[in-house]
């Protein structure tokens, strides 16, 4: 977020839109208030940043999408195709096997990818081993 703020000080919208900026700091406010809220709810639990993203609600709006391919629908179809998406989405985290998503979000051969799930992610993600105050001054001092 420190890094982010001073590119965006630095070079205004030609690094990044306002509203892209602003969704990234957001995601950063969630990142750190949902770390801090586990430490006190539960300090043992795992907590993995990337479902802070927007692909999961991507990959609901796609099944919602994709169900009759109709170009417009009205709430009440809105409503429906985006609980069968939701249960599309249940389904495919159960056995992702079945899941032939989009090739974007295929980690095949691919750099830079950022759609991941859990089972890819190496590292320690407990939110007992985080210390918020000293990630936030050395994010900061890097900047």
């Amino acid at each position: 977020a420190h890094l982010i703020t001073a590119m965006f000080q630095k070079h205004k919208t030609s690094f990044l839109t306002s509203a892209l900026i602003a969704d990234l700091q957001a995601i950063a406010k969630s990142i750190i208030f949902n770390t801090a809220r586990l430490q006190i709810v539960d300090p043992e639990s795992r907590y993995y940043i990337l479902f802070e993203g927007t692909d999961r609600l991507e990959g609901v709006f796609s099944h919602a999408r994709t169900q009759d391919h109709a170009c417009n629908f009205d709430i009440l179809q809105l409503t429906q195709k985006l609980s069968i998406g939701a249960k599309v989405n249940a389904i495919f985290q159960c056995y992702p096997d079945l899941d032939c998503s989009h090739i974007r979000r295929n980690l095949a051969k691919a750099r830079g990818v950022d759609h991941v799930n859990p089972k890819s992610w190496i590292g320690d993600v407990h939110v007992k081993n985080v210390d918020i105050k000293a990630g936030y001054y050395t994010g900061r001092d890097k900047a």
